[in-house]
């Protein structure tokens, strides 16, 4: 088996697709040639294994002859009771090898000696002894070397990379050896920057300039191109070259433009990513002189002394051939006296800090599901890097603990609490103790979502026992049912549960890993329609609600929810190689709404219209153009007016625009229904071409001339405003015949017609369609969004009304007899057979031919179209980890009531024992905080937060209530509402506001405000506003009335 085969590789992007936004399709190529080892299956190594089989390389070795222990169950997903005393590679492999049948899967016996390593193209040690691992990176330098000295062509460098990494209670490390010179082809992953070009000088140094909406996104010494520059044409067919940034808005290139014909006045201006070297040392070196990454400010130093701690580790282990005992004084003495010598031999710490030893000490005999899946993401992400040389690699260490959620005085509970017990958890208990044990197997938990966070995250629970206890239970729903692109990163799920719930499938699986679990599998959506079952008593039955969704709207309704009920909530999210991990705790922290994302910056209509200037504004176009206005609407709305008897007067509570439109609409498609041909499908994409990218250009031009100027005196096309070019048609133009034939795929299905026609037919009918010469038009094309309207309005009071077209439809009886009906098309961008993507990303790169801009492959066209989210499941299983270990922390009442009372203080230099969490792991980039505090605000003598409400009991009248604030809280109420709906006010007439104040507040609720009230539920919540002696009340709680 040679370390990679060059031979071309074919990519499933329907399995992919997701993960393809995130490495490329050349990076995933490399990876696919490339063959991994992965020395140890404990927690750790299984979850890097599932990781990188999952991702797509080439083979995955899985080396480890130790039999299965009970110690390996609280981490190891893939082994059970029944397989104690069996090797753990064999047990794994099948179930493994059943993740992905694109990657190769095997066990491999052999000693790690140069013959066997030197096969593989990256080899990950986990949970390997200090001594081994020196031995093993050892050989792979070697190796390297050996290969550099046969190495003749200069610039190519050989390394065989090597990732370590183990995992020891609440603690865990990883370490990075990519050889003395490692290239990086791209450095972070994001996609190369593209900047709108207003000007470029004529001078020895020219000095380039951005248009206002198009800043400068790079920085001295990066590295661009040129394309589309207009009046240098010169710089277009130029190599890439480096920048010097002058400003936010422009920057220099060492090119002497003074000789080019004039200065340049449009173009764009692309990022170049270069290749970059990067150093690693040995692991021999790496020890005594670390670099690590600083993870966590509030814990600064941490690492090194984490590193020192190891050492004493290793050395303990090494020489009584065991773990320390949890709990055990004399041990943790023994460790705190070696890391002391380790500490008075190193350079970088002063002494080693003697809690960091002990809480190491303490659980180092543990091997938890939370630190394993975080760090199998990344060791496995790191991994990646060595085959593909995209992202930043670990520069070389990284240390990371959670002591804050080993149990208060966990060194004085004794020996005893930490014991096995001979059961599956003993890894776990080794760390947590026996009694939170129980409180985790009694856990009563909400999973929203059973996606690819929700898959690790059940995962999780079931190897940590949680709802396993008499009393236990997760509720988990997800309306989704699974396609192909799942199975990339979805791991619960297999081809054969393809079209199954996800929710469903995700509960069987789990339960196969711990036949123990409770759980409960619903397919219901968690929105105001599901809150008659998402109830009071719903919730009042859990310990606590964790997110798994894939959308702000849920995630925003659930956070609601959860400070409705005082829920504690576990919310995380992922972006490709980007996750972020926050904990709402009630009373203490902000909630998930407490901060918003900036919104998406809008486009303008007229510039998709008229005026565009990037990719993603013609690929806007190209998907309204044709998947709302000709192929959907026209389609939907004969259907409508067909078959549905209340067509016409649901049409009359539109605008007279929209009355209009789709009144032409059944107009035309009556005429045309039924006598539809191939050819004609043909005839009609050769229109639409003529008339989009050949007449629509020359009637704009005619308009806004190239030379024209604003009454101001300035050209009228300068910086984002582009002057576009119209096309000639050319049928043998592959992009040209591309957007033909699948606008006549499309058109023709809409008339439930297939198109059978060959390439040539349809060249042959598309060069014999006749087409209109233009005829110049004096008509008023929009400038801006206001023009626009203004351009609607006048439609809607035009010649033509509502009424002439109602008289010329054909009666909807004839219509109903034909058994012709329109075929709607519905936007799929997954499908690669069904014409939608080809459509649109032709259309979008006609349109981007007509103005310059650079194209789009189809690939980048459906990640923008169809909004695709991407991600890699090495970065979803670093997420869940992280939330399970905050989980373990928030189930501690103690814990609790420390970050409660950290909260409440006004300053303090103390910490809550919480996280949150931002992560960029292709960076590799990793920041922890303390949660942001929940803000408080008075009512008089009252602190209050957003979590906290008026509590009323009813029955009570509107001016029973009013009285109930005036004596508790001296506040005259003036406006209350529930919902969205306003029902009092003070200064509604005054008869309306005397009836509303004599009814019961539950009568308002229903009768005015229109809200249905559940039957069982417990509470309404009311919002207010008032005054204290005439002085309004900034921001006031909720009132909760019991009903």
């Amino acid at each position: 088996m040679a370390a990679t085969d060059h031979k071309e590789v074919e990519i499933d992007e329907g399995l992919y697709s997701r993960q393809l936004y995130v490495m490329g399709h050349e990076a995933m190529k490399k990876m696919m040639q490339s063959n991994v080892l992965v020395v140890g299956l404990r927690g750790l190594g299984v979850e890097v294994a599932k990781n990188l089989i999952l991702a797509g390389v080439r083979s995955v070795t899985l080396h480890d002859s130790e039999p299965v222990s009970m110690d390996d169950l609280a981490a190891q997903f893939y082994l059970s009771e029944a397989d104690i005393g069996k090797s753990r590679a064999q047990v794994s492999l099948p179930k493994l090898a059943e993740l992905n049948g694109y990657v190769s899967v095997r066990v491999a016996e052999e000693p790690l000696h140069k013959d066997f390593l030197q096969k593989f193209s990256v080899v990950v040690v986990t949970c390997m002894p200090l001594d081994e691992m020196l031995r093993v990176n050892a050989l792979l330098r070697e190796i390297a070397a050996e290969r550099q000295a046969s190495q003749k062509s200069p610039g190519v460098f050989h390394s065989m990379p090597m990732v370590a990494a183990d995992v020891r209670g609440v603690f865990s490390y990883a370490f990075s050896d990519f050889g003395d010179n490692f290239t990086i082809f791209d450095n972070n992953g994001e996609q190369p920057r593209e900047m709108l070009i207003e000007q470029i000088t004529q001078e020895q140094e020219a000095m380039v300039t951005l248009v206002e909406d198009s800043p400068l996104k790079l920085d001295t010494g990066d590295w661009v191109r040129f394309n589309g520059v207009q009046g240098m044409p010169e710089l277009n067919n130029m190599e890439p070259m480096e920048i010097t940034k002058v400003s936010n808005h422009s920057f220099s290139i060492k090119v002497d433009t003074r000789s080019f014909p004039s200065p340049a006045t449009a173009g764009y201006v692309s990022e170049v990513k270069k290749p970059k070297l990067m150093h690693f040392v040995p692991l021999k070196d790496a020890l005594e002189n670390p670099s690590s990454l600083e993870i966590d400010l509030a814990k600064f130093g941490r690492s090194q002394q984490i590193h020192i701690a190891l050492q004493a580790l290793w050395q303990f282990e090494a020489e009584k051939k065991r773990a320390p005992v949890p709990g055990d004084k004399a041990d943790a003495d023994e460790m705190v006296h070696l890391a002391e010598s380790v500490a008075a031999k190193a350079d970088y710490v002063e002494s080693a800090d003697e809690s960091v030893v002990r809480a190491l000490a303490q659980c180092s005999r543990g091997h938890i599901s939370p630190m394993a899946a975080m760090m199998g993401g990344i060791v496995a992400q790191e991994a990646l890097k060595a085959c593909s040389g995209k992202f930043t690699p670990l520069h070389q260490w990284m240390h990371f603990d959670a002591i804050e959620m080993l149990p208060e005085d966990a060194a004085d509970l004794g020996v005893e609490e930490f014991a096995p017990r001979g059961c599956r958890y003993d890894s776990q208990i080794a760390v947590i103790g026996r009694q939170l044990q129980e409180r985790v197997q009694n856990l009563r938990y909400f999973l929203v979502g059973a996606g690819a966070i929700g898959c690790e995250m059940i995962k999780n629970w079931a190897m940590m026992g949680v709802a396993t206890g008499a009393q236990g239970l997760v509720h988990v729903t997800d309306l989704d049912t699974i396609e192909k692109s799942n199975l990339n990163r979805q791991f619960l799920f297999r081809e054969r549960d393809l079209g199954k719930l996800k929710s469903e499938a995700a509960g069987e699986e789990v339960r196969r890993m711990n036949p123990a679990m409770n759980v409960k599998a619903l397919a219901l959506r968690v929105g105001p329609e599901t809150e008659g079952f998402f109830n009071t008593a719903f919730y009042n039955s859990l310990d606590g609600v964790c997110n798994a969704l894939d959308n702000v709207e849920a995630r925003r309704y659930m956070d609601g929810q959860c400070v409705l009920y005082g829920k504690s909530l576990l919310e995380s999210g992922t972006l490709g190689t980007k996750c972020n991990v926050q904990v709402v705790l009630p009373h203490i922290t902000q909630s998930y709404s407490s901060t918003t994302d900036p919104p998406e910056p809008s486009i303008a209509l007229c510039t998709v219209h008229n005026f565009p200037h990037t990719i993603a504004h013609t690929l806007v176009w190209a998907r309204k153009s044709f998947f709302d206005s000709d192929l959907v609407e026209p389609a939907a709305n004969f259907n409508a007016y067909v078959e549905q008897d209340d067509f016409l007067d649901t049409l009359r509570g539109q605008n007279t625009s929209s009355q209009l439109t789709a009144l032409r609409h059944v107009k035309e498609v009556s005429k045309l229904i039924g006598t539809v041909t191939q050819e004609a499908a043909v005839e009609w994409a050769r229109h639409k071409f003529q008339d989009l990218f050949v007449n629509g250009i020359k009637q704009l031009l005619f308009m806004f001339p190239k030379d024209m100027v604003t009454k101001s005196g300035q050209p009228f096309w300068t910086g984002s405003k582009k002057a576009p070019t119209p096309l000639e048609f050319d049928i043998n133009n592959e992009l040209h015949f591309s957007f033909v034939e699948a606008a006549a795929q499309l058109y023709a299905f809409s008339f439930g017609i297939k198109l059978t026609l060959s390439h040539d037919e349809i060249k042959n009918v598309a060069s014999h369609t006749k087409v209109p010469e233009f005829v110049p038009k004096q008509k008023k094309i929009a400038a801006n969004d206001e023009e626009l309207k203004r351009q609607q309005e006048e439609e809607e009071a035009g010649d033509v009304t509502v009424e002439d077209l109602l008289a010329s439809l054909p009666p909807r009886e004839e219509l109903k007899k034909s058994p012709h009906r329109m075929q709607v098309i519905d936007f799929e961008k997954d499908d690669d057979t069904n014409f939608h993507m080809d459509l649109i990303t032709a259309a979008s790169n006609l349109r981007a031919t007509n103005y310059e801009i650079p194209l789009a492959d189809k690939h980048k066209s459906k990640q923008i179209a169809g909004r695709i989210i991407p991600a890699m499941v090495t970065t979803t299983a670093l997420a869940t980890g992280l939330v399970c270990l905050e989980m373990l922390k928030m189930i501690q009442p103690e814990k609790v009531a420390k970050a409660k009372e950290i909260a409440e203080k006004d300053f303090t230099l103390e910490t809550m024992p919480f996280r949150d969490a931002w992560i960029n792991i292709a960076l590799p980039m990793m920041q922890f905080t303390e949660p942001t505090k929940a803000p408080r605000q008075k009512l008089g003598n009252w602190s209050f937060t957003f979590w906290d409400a008026f509590e009323v009991q009813g029955p009570k009248t509107m001016s029973q209530l009013f009285e109930w604030f005036k004596e508790n809280h001296n506040l005259d109420i003036d406006m209350v509402s529930c919902g969205s709906s306003l029902i009092f006010t003070s200064w509604m007439p005054a008869k309306r506001r005397a009836d509303r104040e004599a009814m019961l507040v539950e009568d308002l609720v229903r009768e005015v405000g229109k809200v249905e009230i559940h039957k069982g539920q417990r509470f309404i919540i009311l919002e207010v506003t008032g005054e204290i002696d005439d002085t309004e009340v900034e921001e006031l709680p909720s009132i909760r009335y019991l009903l």
